[in-house]
């Protein structure tokens, strides 16, 4: 006999399902893709499909958020919090759907008899295929209450298509990062991560996640279940700053997938709630495709967009950083010397970095021996070329030798257990962090950051920053809600240069690509894309990072070298068509034919920078898995423009190449190559793959009728 109700939305290609037990009054929701929505009726009438489900529509099915209260009992799952006595206490409220603008928003409320409640918030904008999730909780119990685990999103039902034990059939995507080796696409089944199913049923759990103020550092946010016998996928992608988790759980059949802020055990997260008080999770994205891991990535690629269109940088301009010329020694005159050799170029973002400043991190004040005219000068000289000034600031962090790091600034500082948190940068370097939740940390930076830049005309700011702060910080509950809080001053400082500086451009850096995450993604113009600059490698990591960050907003090192030959720069100047042009290295000492190959690439970029700045991607390679530092095989990233007329193609071949052949769809034609090679396109495009370290960019046009 059926148990359950369900509440129904269809969006765009999706159907949003609410599975309400009738008996428990427990929820959970399910996202479905409408391409192979005839697999499970409305009403389950199928006595197969019933049978199926009679195992999964129960108290165990899912759960809407995962919950911890202190002073309930833990998740029979050891390390998350899926079935605990907070979220067994809960029962299904009230459901309504408001149209607000563009958006529409499913509010779903479930509550406790001791007087909490969950508001569960899911947002679909119009156009879009992904869907924001985020999670209020809300304490009407008459007491303080210490809230110890709360997800932003979970996903149930992966996957409804898998008659009986689906381990076989089921594989998780995940995406590993390091420095200077983001974004390697990892793939596992069920059976490798040892969730398939016990003899007796399971509560199997695993997570994966990062700790600290480097998101990006182990795993990115964002993971996948892909259903492989239906090509079906589900997504989740969080956007925080901080220690973040993601939980892959199994019960019998049923596999989820929630994200949220690292839990008490994970993140040493707890906070107290006064009865009348609430708190709200991270957002999180949600999607479903049937389709491939290009497909999914570009959903939630393409929900960037609201952000970077807000953000208003959309020129796609070029730029030049001097970090890989002077090597942490800029000073007037080279860069000026740099800046009359690029004059002549499209490069619109000139960027000072690193070793501009005397002392240490945290004092910024100008080295006067190296910009004797003073820093208004300086920039004032750049902007007569035709480029806007840019400068390097870790203004999150002070170290060793700065005046800042003085005992009489601690209170200024982040603790833990007291003492002032020193984060390694390597093994000669530490820093500590100013705290971002005191108000005289924010005026001091006030002045150090944003009238400096005034007052000096720079246009464009580079913020890295390159130690963890670990677990957490003082000054909270818990170490975890200390972290939380301070990374949301951190981001609102981000927020106050851009509303005191309108013109801004900010660029997200970390060690190159540790924040490489929606909140801080959000609020800034583009990213650093790793700290891979001079190595062969690099073009791997810019193509892995086509299916996570969009690639208008992921700044690529192009390196020149006055010892390159042809070949090496053709090799080097390709992969900066994997995202934003960035060039450094021995600029002002190129020889023409080498400035001749330049004024060739960026006159090619401006022309393709539309597909870059408005596209789809598919990266290829002969090798499935790639040796970062002993790279081998072939590499082609396609990326088709949305208004499907062209396509442009960036490759790569390592070493031992091989050919690779892509099937495209449609009729194409190659229209222009950045260089001369041997690539063929018949009913394929085959990239030859006979030369080892050769690169290329080409663009293919559609055929249309009238031109066949």
């Amino acid at each position: 006999m059926k148990d359950y109700s369900v509440k129904e939305y269809i969006f765009n290609g999706t159907k949003v399902r609410y599975i309400i037990i009738n008996t428990t009054k427990k929820v959970f929701l399910q996202i479905l893709p409408l391409s192979v929505d005839g697999v499970i009726n409305d009403t389950f009438e199928s006595v197969e499909l019933e049978s199926q489900f009679s195992d999964v529509y129960d108290w165990y099915a899912g759960a809407l958020c995962h919950l911890q209260l202190s002073h309930h009992k833990n998740s029979p799952y050891s390390n998350c919090y899926k079935f605990s006595q907070s979220y067994d206490d809960m029962r299904f409220k009230e459901q309504s759907k408001i149209t607000d603008g563009c958006k529409t928003i499913i509010k779903t409320v479930i509550e406790s008899s001791e007087g909490y409640e969950v508001v569960h918030r899911l947002t679909n904008y119009y156009g879009e295929n992904v869907f924001e999730v985020e999670c209020e909780f809300i304490n009407n119990t008459g007491k303080t209450i210490r809230l110890e685990a709360i997800t932003s999103a979970s996903l149930d039902g992966l996957s409804p298509y898998c008659f009986n034990d689906n381990s076989e059939e089921l594989v998780l995507h995940t995406f590993r990062s390091g420095w200077a080796t983001e974004g390697k696409h990892i793939c596992q089944t069920i059976p490798e991560l040892n969730l398939e199913k016990a003899w007796g049923g399971n509560f199997s759990s695993i997570k994966i996640g990062s700790q600290g103020s480097r998101p990006t550092y182990e795993y990115f946010p964002y993971a996948v279940v892909e259903d492989v016998k239906r090509k079906v996928m589900w997504g989740i992608k969080l956007a925080h700053n901080g220690t973040w988790q993601i939980d892959f759980s199994r019960h019998g059949k049923d596999l989820s997938i929630s994200a949220g802020l690292g839990d008490c055990s994970y993140g040493d997260f707890f906070k107290h709630i006064k009865s009348g008080e609430h708190f709200t999770t991270p957002k999180a994205y949600i999607a479903t495709v049937q389709g491939d891991i290009a497909d999914i990535s570009d959903m939630f690629i393409k929900a960037h967009d609201r952000d970077i269109k807000a953000y208003g940088e959309n020129s796609m301009g070029i730029i030049f950083n001097e970090w890989c010329t002077s090597w942490g020694h800029p000073n007037h005159f080279d860069n000026i010397r740099i800046a009359d050799k690029l004059k002549k170029s499209k490069t619109k973002y000139f960027v000072m970095d690193d070793g501009w400043f005397d002392g240490a991190v945290g004092d910024w004040e100008y080295k006067k021996a190296s910009f004797e005219f003073g820093l208004k000068k300086y920039t004032d000289e750049i902007r007569k070329r035709g480029m806007i000034p840019g400068i390097w600031m870790e203004f999150e962090c002070t170290n060793e030798g700065s005046k800042y790091t003085s005992r009489e600034y601690d209170d200024m500082h982040l603790t833990r257990n007291g003492a002032v948190i020193y984060g390694a940068v390597n093994k000669s370097r530490y820093e500590s962090f100013w705290d971002f939740r005191n108000p005289k940390t924010i005026e001091l930076l006030s002045n150090k950051v944003i009238d400096f830049l005034k007052e000096n005309g720079f246009g464009y700011l580079k913020v890295d920053y390159n130690a963890n702060i670990g677990i957490g910080c003082d000054g909270a509950e818990s170490l975890g809600e200390g972290l939380r809080q301070h990374l949301d001053g951190v981001y609102s400082f981000f927020k106050r240069i851009k509303e005191e500086i309108p013109d801004i451009i900010i660029e997200n850096c970390s060690s190159g690509g540790m924040r490489l995450e929606p909140k801080m993604m959000g609020i800034t113009a583009m990213s650093s894309f790793s700290d891979a600059h001079e190595c062969f490698e690099f073009p791997i990591v810019a193509a892995n990072l086509h299916y996570l960050i969009p690639p208008c907003q992921s700044q690529v090192w192009v390196v020149l070298k006055t010892e390159f030959d042809e070949q090496r720069l053709k090799y080097t100047i390709s992969a900066g068509f994997l995202g934003r042009l960035c060039w450094s290295g021995d600029i002002a000492n190129l020889k023409d034919w080498q400035m001749d190959q330049l004024y060739k690439a960026e006159d090619f970029y401006d022309e393709v920078s539309s597909i870059i700045r408005h596209g789809t991607s598919r990266i290829y390679r002969t090798h499935e898995m790639i040796n970062f530092r002993n790279p081998r095989g072939t590499q082609a990233v396609i990326r088709y423009s949305d208004d499907g007329k062209n396509i442009l193609v960036v490759y790569h071949c390592f070493n031992e190449p091989k050919p690779l052949k892509i099937f495209l769809d449609n009729k194409w034609i190659i229209k222009k190559k950045l260089y001369e090679d041997d690539t063929e396109l018949n009913d394929m495009l085959i990239i030859s793959g006979t030369m080892e370290s050769v690169g290329n960019v080409i663009l293919l046009e559609r055929l249309t009728v009238d031109s066949q």
